[in-house]
């Protein structure tokens, strides 16, 4: 008997302005099994109560398919938290169960795409739960309120999934904290096969003093300290930083101006992911100066892994697992998240190419080897099939 599957996520697959564990995800289980009908439910955000009255009027907005996927977008509204969080979930299982009726023998979800499946578990939607754990929420909270709230809806998709995949020991110890029985642990990986383009880009480049930041450009992942410490390193020797990604931080722009980078920084903007190897072959060092007290400190950064199996040497900070994880690579340096402690390994490391070259050979090496996206990703399903007794890949 053919079985079914459904990703229940928050974003549109392959319409997001950056790559996610989701749409590795989703590319594996599109190329690797085949023996499960297979959907995926996003959310398409809409921004007033009009808006969202409309859009359940036909909930499924659109159905298409990617070659054995079916993409159902559903509409969900921005200005409504408590609707946005509870509400349309609830609709949007009771619309898809009882209404379409539809039975999904396994649901995997990722982020805020959990409280549908939960709803959808709940009222006899599907047959097995699995949340996938990117990110701590209650970290983004900006206050006790906030953050008590993002607690209580995390808490309550963690508690309700039959099992947890976290991609980071520290996440993985929070759930087990919380009351969770069934966490296992597999980290982020990266396309080593397309970064691998990057290595011999790099050869026929032959960039020098060039370093790449690519990602989020906001003041929470520590742009702002790392365009201080590209000003500092200026007025000693020759540099330059790539800027990848989207920027709506206005002070992170008004930085670069008033600092006078615009000589030192180009800035880029969102680019496809399958480019990003092409940029990186332009630089030599891949940076992460990430704050403490964000997600970073919790989750486990695509950024880095992307960087090593592209063959740059990495300069990230001291948050979270990053030092042990570097460490164990031997592909890159961490500091604090300083200004001046950033500016000094950017100099120590632009100064000695030799350093440099076995940081980045080393750093490849060992991402290739373990963190490879379809390595890990058998490795889940190999744990699902056992927790679900049907063989998923």
């Amino acid at each position: 008997m053919k079985r079914s599957l459904l990703v229940s996520t928050t974003k549109p697959i392959y319409k997001t302005r950056t790559y996610s564990r989701t749409v590795a995800l989703v590319d594996f289980l599109r190329n690797n099994v085949k023996q499960l009908d297979k959907s995926v439910v996003f959310t398409n955000k809409t921004i007033s109560l009009s808006d969202w009255i409309k859009q359940y009027l036909k909930p499924l907005t659109a159905e298409y398919k990617l070659d054995d996927f079916t993409e159902l977008s559903i509409g969900v509204s921005q200005s409504l938290p408590f609707l946005d969080a509870y509400v349309e979930p609830l609709i949007h299982a009771f619309y898809v169960s009882k209404i379409q009726k539809r039975y999904y023998d396994l649901c995997i979800s990722t982020s805020g795409g959990g409280m549908r499946a939960v709803f959808l578990k709940k009222i006899g939607g599907t047959g097995f739960h699995v949340h996938e754990d990117h990110d701590y929420g209650p970290a983004w909270a900006t206050d006790i309120v906030r953050r008590t709230y993002a607690t209580l809806f995390e808490k309550y998709m963690i508690l309700n999934a039959d099992i947890v995949i976290s991609v980071s020991r520290t996440l993985a110890e929070i759930r087990r904290k919380w009351g969770a029985t069934k966490v296992y642990t597999i980290p982020n990986g990266v396309d080593t096969k397309l970064f691998g383009k990057a290595v011999h880009l790099r050869l026929k480049n032959r960039p020098k003093n060039t370093l790449v930041y690519c990602g989020d450009i906001r003041h929470e992942w520590g742009v702002d300290l790392l365009l201080r410490a590209v000003d500092k390193v200026r007025k000693r020797r020759s540099i330059k930083l790539l800027l990848v990604g989207p920027c709506e931080d206005a002070n992170i722009k008004r930085l670069i101006h008033k600092l006078a980078l615009t000589d030192n920084v180009l800035y880029l903007g969102t680019v496809p992911h399958t480019q990003l190897p092409y940029i990186f072959s332009q630089a030599v060092i891949g940076v992460a100066p990430y704050r403490r007290g964000f997600t970073a400190e919790y989750g486990d950064p695509l950024k880095i892994k992307e960087y090593l199996s592209s063959g740059l040497a990495v300069l990230s900070t001291k948050v979270g697992e990053i030092p042990s994880f570097l460490s164990k690579a031997g592909g890159g340096i961490c500091v604090e998240p300083d200004v001046d402690e950033l500016s000094d390994a950017i100099i120590q490391l632009l100064d000695e190419p030799k350093l440099l070259k076995e940081m980045s050979e080393s750093g490849r090496n060992y991402v290739n080897k373990y963190f490879d996206w379809n390595h890990l990703f058998k490795e889940e399903m190999k744990t699902i099939s056992r927790e679900c007794v049907f063989n998923v890949v």
